[in-house]
């Protein structure tokens, strides 16, 4: 036998490109393992760390003197097969992801007005809803889609604007409809809202139940002075009724999710901590934290002001200790695409008519067309633009550690030209208030707060 064939023999396992060892001083300084393609997580004390460690300089000595946990760590990824091409298993993960989500997330804007004018916002609030025709379309297209299409699942959401403006005119009538249709042919049916929750009542709640209406993203702006200056109605706050209204939904609808959105810019985290004291403890398991600086201030990170990165991981630490859920822009993400935009089953009706495959596209000509038979026709070039390759298929991403939790860009920035395909020193990392160490250890929070670890 040849020492060439002696060293294939024993080369047989090695350690992944994306293990990540994370000093956690919170916890009797233990360090955080992680592995970027499985998401599987666990911390270790100082000793079983060196013990790892060590073990990994020969892992077929591992396998043979502790398999139990040699198959722990080929399990979860952090030990792999030599000619494992851990590349390819992200793009089959992507394409997964991607194609064989057959959950149809369906967004619809009745309308682009508000009844707030928050000054960082990007949409323009043209006057006008959606017409009782656009509604028909959409009824139209899922009773096709759920007909001949492989779907198991009709994932309605809101938008807008401020959907609830048209509550009774146009988002309980058509989610009853869609709701009859998923129900119909056997699909599961959920139903989202995003809202400023300045409009909700008693009776609106009510409702709600009808049409299974349990999932909402709410603003908060901060403190109650400074989210009243951002987020009023003509003047009049709305810190204390939006609140409430939290509160309210948690207490009437049992399978209530919120996430609480907290937009902040380099002063807001400063005064949000008694703000998490105001909803019972009862009520926290419901609740999300998300945190997501104003984009306006984006390039204010942590390189120049690390004083910003801990008063962002200090905030979330609080809220976990506190019971809430916690999650944020920079999180690893649930699955292996940027944006849920990114899913082939994802589609966006605006109140006009237009067809998007994202949101932020809303003011610019239409991307795709409802057909007569209820099918949607998306243009040719977008479709190839959008699912021809993974939007992290260039140099600077394959090559990145990070990729498993970056993911790269989203499709919307590689067709606008804005991402790393087009540009080598651009990375969505760079914009990330927090290091990716930050990131593994919130992840790891998260995971305890669910119970999960």
């Amino acid at each position: 036998m040849t020492p060439s064939t002696l060293s294939l023999i024993m080369e047989e396992f090695s350690l992944s490109k994306y293990n990540f060892y994370i000093e956690y001083k919170h916890e009797e300084d233990r360090i955080i393992y992680f592995n970027g393609i499985s998401r599987a997580i666990f911390s270790a004390n100082k000793n079983e760390h060196n013990f790892f460690q060590h073990q990994f300089l020969n892992i077929d000595s591992l396998k043979k003197k502790y398999p139990t946990l040699f198959e722990y760590f080929v399990s979860n990824l952090f030990i792999i097969e030599t000619n494992f091409d851990e590349i390819g298993y992200i793009k089959y993960l992507n394409n997964k992801d991607i194609f064989l989500d057959t959950s149809y997330r369906v967004m619809i804007n009745p309308t682009l007005e508000c009844n707030f004018k928050c000054w960082y916002c990007y949409e323009k609030h043209p006057n006008g809803y959606m017409s009782d025709e656009i509604q028909n379309k959409i009824i139209k297209h899922l009773e096709f889609v759920a007909k001949y299409r492989c779907i198991n699942h009709v994932d309605l959401s809101w938008f807008g604007g401020e959907p609830l403006l048209y509550f009774n005119s146009i988002v309980y009538p058509l989610s009853s409809v869609l709701k009859e249709i998923a129900v119909k042919n056997s699909l599961k049916f959920t139903n989202h809202a995003t809202t400023n929750a300045y409009l909700i009542d008693h009776g609106m709640v009510e409702k709600f139940k009808d049409i299974s209406l349990d999932s909402f993203q709410i603003t908060i702006d901060g403190d109650e002075r400074k989210h009243n200056s951002i987020r009023n109605e003509n003047g009049d706050p709305s810190f204390k009724k939006i609140i409430y209204n939290i509160n309210l939904i948690c207490k009437e609808i049992n399978s209530a999710h919120i996430i609480l959105r907290i937009n902040y810019d380099n002063n807001t985290l400063r005064g949000i901590l008694p703000l998490f004291e105001m909803f019972p403890s009862k009520y926290r398991n419901k609740i999300t934290i998300s945190l997501h600086r104003v984009w306006q201030t984006i390039t204010e990170t942590n390189k120049n002001h690390p004083e910003y990165a801990s008063e962002f991981n200090q905030t979330l630490k609080k809220a976990s200790e506190l019971g809430y859920h916690i999650s944020h822009a920079d999180n690893v993400p649930k699955l292996f695409r940027r944006c849920h935009c990114d899913k082939y089953w994802n589609t966006e009706v605006n109140y006009d008519g237009k067809i998007f495959k994202c949101t932020m596209d809303y003011s610019e000509e239409t991307q795709g067309e409802f057909l007569s038979n209820g099918d949607i026709k998306w243009g040719n070039n977008l479709i190839s633009n959008m699912y021809g390759r993974a939007t992290f298929d260039n140099e600077k991403c394959i090559l990145c550690k990070l990729l498993p939790i970056c993911l790269g860009p989203c499709s919307r920035s590689n067709l606008k030209n804005i991402s790393c395909v087009n540009n080598a020193t651009y990375c969505n990392m760079d914009d990330s208030e927090i290091s990716y160490k930050d990131i593994i250890i919130n992840y790891y929070m998260e995971k305890k707060t669910m119970r999960l670890l």
